[in-house]
């Protein structure tokens, strides 16, 4: 069985996270919903569950629209 060297993973999902911030702020639809897999899942607090790259298209479609921003603070990935 291969093994993936954790550090490197973590940095690449590092950088998709940031690089994902980046195209939303730009109001990038398009990169934005390249770092996502089609059956992608997700579940924000207070927020409707988004299941599939049509319903998150949607959604952040509505939020460029709606002009919402994103800053992050800090990105903490662990891989294990």
């Amino acid at each position: 069985m291969p093994r993936a060297d954790v550090k490197d993973e973590e940095n690449r999902i590092r950088q998709i996270l940031l690089d994902m911030g980046d195209a939303f702020q730009r109001k990038d639809v398009d990169s934005f919903m390249s770092c996502f897999h089609r059956d992608a899942v997700a579940l924000y607090p207070d927020t409707p569950l988004v299941r599939g790259a049509e319903p998150w298209c949607r959604f952040i479609e509505e939020a460029v629209r709606d002009n919402i921003s994103v800053k992050y603070d800090e990105v903490i990935v662990n891989v294990s």
